[in-house]
């Protein structure tokens, strides 16, 4: 039982030491997020007849047989900026107000391996994008032509998905990166713990190895002949066993000791004390009792 518990702190301190900080670190650092989407509008004035009034008198804007009185151009841009990879979205780009749209939006993706499509709904359009993936090389993109300059609010709709203006992403990384040294400190502190519960742990690991080793050795130096049966310790009424002490100290079949405090403390401060000891020596059964301060020669 012993050993398995060995192993099982070696495992976790070697661990511990070689990764376990480094994952620790890792799993705050690179954390798995879902897919962000980067969504961002901008808006050009195509014709605004009003506003050039002043310069072109009765200038008007006509599409097709319909005089409007402006047009302008919005972009909605959708950028795959961080996440794992996904098979697609639905995308809804809605005004605020019930603008015209002319002609048919222009979608464009960042590949021919991308897709792109476009469906009128109510005050808007719904959008397919895929796949999404990271550092494609650029961004999906929707066109639209409309008499209102009013900006569309963009929503997704995918498991895992999120989509955040390109102004919140930039407050996310500086957020984070408030405390990247911080986590790096504690990285590097408990790396060295561990490297430190490691190196303690196997020294004293390969000193009881050595202090097992010495006790073969010694053992193997003894016939067996001197064997202690019992020995005790102390006074009347407190004595303490000392069995175990004295089978350690045999060399050789020989047993030299001192009689005191040594052998297991004291059980009667301020009392003469004495070790009696029972002992077997070549099938032969002995006893003794020597006084606190003498020496005890077996056999």
């Amino acid at each position: 039982m012993k050993s398995w518990i060995g192993k099982a702190l070696i495992l976790l301190g070697t661990f511990g030491s070689g990764g376990l900080a480094g994952a620790i670190y890792s799993h705050y650092a690179n954390r798995p997020e879902p897919t962000i989407i980067a969504a961002s509008v901008s808006s050009i004035t195509i014709a605004n007849p009003q506003s050039a009034g002043i310069l072109i008198p009765d200038l008007k804007v006509q599409v097709g047989n319909e005089v409007i009185g402006s047009l302008y151009a919005l972009t909605v841009t959708l950028d795959v900026v961080s996440g794992p990879y996904v098979d697609g979205a639905d995308v809804a780009i809605t005004f605020p107000s019930a603008p015209h749209i002319y002609g048919k939006p222009v979608a464009t993706a960042p590949s021919p391996l991308h897709s792109i499509g476009c469906t009128p709904i109510e005050n808007g359009l719904r959008c397919r994008i895929s796949p999404l993936k990271a550092n494609s090389g650029g961004p999906f993109r929707v066109t639209i032509a409309t008499d209102k300059p009013d900006q569309p609010r963009v929503d997704v709709v995918a498991k895992d998905v999120q989509l955040a203006t390109v102004g919140e992403i930039t407050t996310q990384k500086s957020r984070f990166s408030q405390y990247v040294p911080l986590l790096e400190a504690l990285a590097a502190a408990l790396a060295g713990l561990m490297a430190t519960f490691v190196s303690w742990f196997t020294v004293r690991k390969f000193q009881d190895v050595a202090q097992s080793a010495v006790e073969v050795t010694r053992l193997r130096s003894n016939k067996g002949y001197l064997v202690i049966i019992a020995a005790n310790y102390g006074c009347e009424g407190h004595r303490i066993d000392v069995a175990k002490q004295l089978s350690d100290a045999i060399i050789d079949d020989k047993l030299h000791v001192f009689a005191g405090n040594q052998l297991a403390g004291d059980p009667c401060p301020n009392v003469s004390k004495d070790l009696w000891v029972s002992w077997q020596y070549k099938d032969q059964k002995f006893n003794r009792t020597v006084r606190e301060g003498e020496t005890l020669d077996l056999p």
